[in-house]
């Protein structure tokens, strides 16, 4: 039996600063795989390979699509927020 993964947005990591920073600093700095990324955040291998996709790093040509998909997604909610003054 497969083991299930809590189901975790891509989005909502790359959205989370802190969050983005460790991955990155993990997956740059410190060498670990994205399956590994993937085993300590508690998230499947494709939302960690999209979310490594995300930050700027080469990943499988499969994952591209959905990259632009959401990163499109992420423009339009940066730029819909209302900032105060």
């Amino acid at each position: 039996m497969s083991d299930k993964k809590k189901p975790v947005r891509a989005v909502d990591v790359y959205m989370d600063e802190e969050k983005k920073s460790e991955i990155d600093h993990k997956y740059s700095q410190d060498k670990m795989s994205i399956r590994d990324l993937a085993k300590e955040y508690d998230m499947s291998f494709n939302t960690m390979m999209i979310i490594i996709g995300m930050i700027g790093y080469p990943v499988e040509p499969w994952c591209t699509p959905s990259i632009d998909k959401k990163l499109k997604y992420v423009a339009k909610q940066e730029a819909s927020r209302v900032k105060k003054k």
